[in-house]
């Protein structure tokens, strides 16, 4: 989710340090120890970021640890597939309409100084082998439950439902545009290529003053039973560069081709290169 989206993200455990990060995610089944929630305490106070998704807050014994966030787990949701009611101030696409959430989540409570960025409606009936429905849900009371399901606070955002399996397993983009919004909420957009396309993969360097720029489009396909495949090349074309700070130019690698500044002057147009582009930006860190 964060290549798709475009953050530069690493695997951390207990042992790494936690310097220079701006937000650590913890996901629905991270178990925390007691050092590592020490160094959480630590970067939070120091005024990092958290994103915390199900249980990835909790010990190996499934408690609560993060007692710095006003968060207080009551419960295991046992009435599912159970929908999100969005707030439009948080997503006005989301808020559309209730999105169904596969997943068993968690009922929780929130402390003060917070905000509910979306509720939990509850099904009718749970959906099984004798409580049957055409789909794979069953449909939406019309009232909210009142339980949050995603909560923010301070220099936080807590999810009650496993986001990350819910996007492994069922592909649901609500939940996936949820967390993307959520990191924009706490660290802003991606600074090298928010706004691309999800299929895009994107990677920095610096080098010296500069900044280098690989670009990968290549979508595999699912023609075989055991692996996917990449069989053609995939365009840029028709996609906008945008970088977090103003630069005078931006080239091809290799061959010095200047890009085109977009129309609004927000970022800059690709060519319709197929595959791979490397691009330079001279100067970028200079200040």
């Amino acid at each position: 989710m964060c290549e798709e989206a475009h953050y530069e993200c690493q695997l951390l455990d207990a042992d790494n340090t936690l310097d220079g990060l701006d937000l650590v995610i913890l996901g629905d089944s991270s178990t925390l120890t007691p050092v590592f929630v020490d160094k959480l305490r630590a970067f939070h106070a120091a005024g990092g970021k958290l994103l915390v998704s199900h249980k990835g807050g909790c010990d190996a014994s499934g408690k609560w640890v993060l007692d710095f966030l006003p968060i207080q787990i009551t419960g295991e949701l046992d009435l599912y597939p159970a929908y999100w009611r969005t707030s439009a101030a948080f997503s006005p696409e989301l808020a559309r309409t209730e999105r169904v959430f596969y997943q068993p989540g968690l009922i929780v409570t929130a402390g003060p100084a917070t905000e509910t960025l979306a509720e939990r409606v509850l099904p009718y009936f749970k959906r099984d082998a004798v409580g049957y429905c055409s789909h794979l849900q069953t449909p939406p009371r019309p009232e909210s439950s009142g339980q949050p399901v995603i909560i923010a606070g301070e220099r936080f955002v807590y999810f009650a439902d496993p986001i990350f399996r819910e996007y492994r397993k069922a592909g649901n983009i609500a939940a996936r545009d949820a967390w993307r919004l959520a990191v924009q909420r706490l660290i802003g957009p991606a600074p090298h290529g928010h706004g691309l396309a999800s299929t895009i993969q994107i990677y920095p360097r610096r080098r010296g003053t500069g900044l280098l720029l690989t670009l990968l489009h290549y979508i595999p396909v699912r023609k075989a039973l055991d692996i996917d495949m990449i069989e053609e090349r995939s365009s840029f074309a028709g996609e906008i560069l945008r970088l977090a700070r103003a630069a005078k130019e931006v080239r091809v690698f290799g061959t010095g081709e200047k890009l085109t500044p977009a129309p609004d002057g927000d970022g800059w147009i690709l060519p319709p290169t197929k595959g791979r582009l490397l691009l330079e930006i001279p100067a970028y860190f200079q200040s």
